[in-house]
């Protein structure tokens, strides 16, 4: 990162180059789609760097602030950039705050606000914020889950013109919040982070309980006797590269091949329980997955099997309860 910083600033043309080689594209401010290395040079070279700075960045990301308004984003991928956007922001007194919020589902029509169905955990966060903020704003997450489904881990962010500290912030927030919903962490972070469009990977768990057990009827699903052993060699065929449409819903018009990065499956006293990470899931793909995993499990069927190998959406489909599933962590 310094010798791309330090190449921009000196508008050393052939260490720029050497610095952009892993460089896939360019998105200018203007929105303009750069691929060509040459082309990236000018376009790059044309900004003035004499009072840039090098901003805080954290996981596969890095971020530069060429002047007052323009900032260079940086995204990598194992350890190599691959991707440089750079945003023009006109107005320089709002801040961008990263929140990390953990909530359980069950008493919500899922993350997402909707017009016919409420409560929502959006709207349950935004009603706080509007108090706290007050001024209008919009909330982008990482993802959405379903109705009574639950996460350890969602990102959000937001656009703030408050003179509220971010302590400040996530202090108010958690005592305005019902307990079902608590915000983990708030930061400030460069105003080119997105919540939904950073994100490398999301890692989901479902929860599977050993016994019928009241305590746990709303946070794991008992799917009676079930020998972790095989569900995990089930389960072991998803990962790699596969066309995923037989195990999820409403995939027309989606591009519906997808890469699981892992399974892995632990058990204990009480429950067994389930990983999956990929970059990016299809609509109730993880429940349905699940879902067939542990029909396969117990009767001895190819549901998994089947639907990798001709997969059509068609294909019968047996969807795990939303109470067991967790969205548990993205990383960026």
């Amino acid at each position: 990162m310094s010798t791309l910083f330090n190449a921009l600033v000196s508008k050393d043309a052939p260490t720029l180059r050497r610095a952009l080689e892993p460089i896939n594209v360019l998105r200018d401010a203007d929105r303009t789609m750069t691929y060509d290395k040459d082309a990236m040079i000018e376009r790059l070279t044309a900004y003035d760097y004499q009072h840039a700075t090098l901003l805080e960045g954290f996981g596969q990301l890095a971020f530069i602030q060429i002047d007052a308004n323009h900032v260079l984003k940086i995204k990598y991928h194992e350890g190599e950039p691959y991707a440089i956007y750079i945003r023009h922001l006109e107005d320089e007194s709002y801040r961008r705050l990263k929140i990390d919020i953990a909530y359980h589902g069950d008493a919500y029509y899922g993350f997402q606000k909707q017009k016919h169905f409420s409560p929502t955990v959006q709207e349950t966060i935004e009603d706080v914020l509007v108090h706290l903020l007050n001024h209008p704003f919009s909330l982008t997450p990482a993802g959405r889950t379903d109705k009574g489904v639950h996460a350890r881990k969602q990102v959000i962010h937001l656009d703030t013109y408050s003179p509220l500290s971010d302590k400040q912030i996530l202090d108010k927030m958690n005592t305005m919040l019902p307990n079902d919903i608590v915000a983990l962490h708030i930061n400030s972070v460069p105003r080119v982070f997105h919540a939904r469009y950073d994100a490398v990977m999301k890692t989901y768990e479902y929860r599977i309980a050993k016994e019928r057990n009241p305590f746990m009827a709303h946070t794991a699903y008992y799917a009676g006797d079930l020998n972790s052993d095989i569900l995990r060699k089930v389960l072991k065929q998803i990962e790699g590269t596969h066309d995923f449409k037989g195990l999820a819903k409403d995939t027309k018009g989606t591009k519906t091949i997808r890469t699981i990065e892992s399974v892995r499956v632990y058990e204990t006293d009480a429950w067994i329980q389930v990983y999956i990470q990929s970059a990016g899931f299809l609509r109730h793909m993880v429940r349905i997955i699940v879902g067939g995993a542990i029909r396969d499990t117990k009767k001895g069927t190819t549901t998994i099997r089947d639907a990798l190998k001709n997969p059509v959406a068609n294909q019968p489909k047996y969807m795990a309860p939303a109470q067991g599933l967790y969205l548990y962590d993205i990383t960026y």
